[in-house]
């Protein structure tokens, strides 16, 4: 069931023309994704160190991605905040 819809995302990603640093974050937050339907914690800080980046681009890139609707913003847990793949 996953897979089928993971391929369909993947296309619609790869035709999206995402800047380098929105396709970096997007693989780091798919990467750590346990259960799709379910919110991912995870920090903006935690992202920039498994990168190498800056906050501010980690900043930019989530924003950009939240935008195109690739990614939706959940609750926060604490002072982090949560996010998924949208799926639907």
């Amino acid at each position: 069931m996953y897979r089928k819809k993971l391929q369909e995302i993947f296309l619609s990603i790869a035709k999206l023309n995402l800047t380098n640093e929105q396709y970096r974050v997007f693989f780091v937050i798919f990467s750590k994704i346990k259960n799709f339907d379910e919110y991912l914690p995870i920090s903006q800080t935690e992202i920039a160190k498994e990168l190498g980046m800056k906050q501010p681009n980690i900043s930019k890139a989530i924003k950009g991605l939240l935008e195109r609707n690739i990614i939706i913003e959940g609750p926060r847990a604490g002072m982090i905040k949560t996010y998924k793949l949208n799926i639907s």
